[in-house]
Parts: C-alpha cells; sequence; structure tokens
C-alpha cells in the first residue's frame, strides 16, 4: 500500500482483491470491509505518483490495483500511464526511453507508443511504408492505456482502458477539491489546501 501524505492528511492507495478484467473494463471486487457488499475499485481515480518526485525525462515503474504501469511525459508536458508490458514480447516498458517525439519506447526492440497506448513505430519495418502501417494499427500492437490527471501535486490514474472510462475521464474529471471533507460535502468552503510537501512511502502488504 502506497501512502502519500502531506502533513496533517492521508490518502492511501488501497489494493484489490480481484485483478482488473481481460477487456480493460471496470470490474467489481468484494469489499474488504463489508462480506457480501461489493466496490467498483476500477472506477475511481488514484494517485500513483508525487509529480516533484518524477523524472521527466524518464518513463517511471508504479503499481495500482494489480496492474503494472509506466508513467511518462511527452513533449507537451503531458503525463501518461499504460500497462507496463510491452505487447512483442512483454518487456517492461518503464525500463524504455523517452522519445524526442513524445512517445515511449521500449527498450528491448525498440517498438514505440503514443499516450493512448498506440503503437506509432516498428524498427524492424524500417523501409516498408505499408508493413509498418498494417502492423501498427493492429490491436495486438497496442498497449492499455488508462486516463490520468495533474491534481494537488499528484499523478492520479483510473484504472480502467475502456473507451467508455476515457469519455468518462474527459467529461467528469477529477475535481479540484478531491480531498474534501466528506461529512460536509456541499459546504462551499469545504475545500483542500495543500500546506506543505507530499512524501511517498512504500510498504509491504500481505
Amino acid at each position: 500500500m502506497a501512502s502519500i501524505t502531506p502533513a496533517g492528511v492521508h490518502g492511501d492507495v488501497a489494493s484489490s482483491p480481484a485483478p482488473p478484467s481481460a477487456t480493460g473494463g471496470p470490474q467489481a471486487a468484494a469489499s474488504p470491509q463489508r462480506s457480501g457488499e461489493t466496490f467498483p475499485w476500477f472506477e475511481h481515480w488514484y494517485p500513483v505518483a508525487v509529480l516533484p518526485d518524477l523524472d521527466p525525462r524518464k518513463p517511471h515503474a508504479a503499481h495500482l490495483l494489480g496492474i503494472p504501469l509506466a508513467l511518462w511525459r511527452d513533449k507537451s508536458g503531458t503525463w501518461h500511464a499504460v500497462e507496463d508490458k510491452c505487447p512483442h514480447r512483454l518487456a517492461p516498458l518503464s525500463e524504455g526511453r523517452v522519445e524526442s517525439d513524445g512517445t515511449l519506447q521500449c527498450a528491448y526492440h525498440g517498438w514505440q507508443f503514443d499516450g493512448r497506448g498506440a503503437c506509432t513505430h516498428i524498427p524492424q519495418l524500417r523501409g516498408d511504408d505499408k508493413a509498418q502501417q498494417v502492423a501498427c494499427a493492429s490491436r495486438r500492437a497496442c498497449v492499455r492505456a488508462f486516463p490520468v490527471q495533474e491534481v494537488h501535486g499528484l499523478l492520479w490514474v483510473l484504472p480502467d482502458s475502456s473507451e467508455a472510462a476515457w469519455s468518462k475521464a474527459a467529461e467528469k474529471p477529477l475535481p479540484a477539491n478531491a480531498f474534501r471533507d466528506l461529512t460536509t460535502p456541499d459546504d462551499p468552503s469545504n475545500s483542500f489546501v495543500q500546506f506543505g510537501n507530499w512524501f511517498a512511502r512504500d510498504l509491504p502488504i500481505r
């Protein structure tokens, strides 16, 4: 469980008792708090990293609800999150590098991916534009990509790669008062004010 904490405020990233569905969509998991009830773990935003701690020049590895993630920032300054498995040989994309065009390149065979998980270049097909186009357009060449937001100095990820999730994320982004006091949600003065720097600590959970 990763705890991302400012002075006096705690935000724990919950671990899921069930893996995501094979299609990348949300899947309900049994709640550890109340037996028999379910909680839509994959329909919520989670903080996965403290932004000042991330080096924008290289990709970073993270884990969320059993999903290995590769995080990187493109040339426009936008952060992205994809599953940390290259579809070619399942090599960790977090061990690759960020290209000058902002794509993420796998360190194993050089495949490149954009922020939506589409393959944009396969070095082995250089010189054959038609084969390059066909191969990159294949769904098997894509990697699962997840919506990302930057709020309060944290990088948040929605662990659902479906098109519905991307549309929902665009229409209803994470509110700026994500850390409001839930006991008085309708109070206009109820908003989060950060008065310290974030720090993160990884703790083993069994």
